[in-house]
């Protein structure tokens, strides 16, 4: 459970830092 909360985070982050970098 705790796997995966830390996946869904990572994703999250790299959802907005892939956001970031093409803005």
């Amino acid at each position: 459970m705790n796997q995966m909360k830390d996946t869904i985070l990572l994703a999250g982050l790299g959802l907005i830092g892939g956001s970031i970098a093409l803005a």
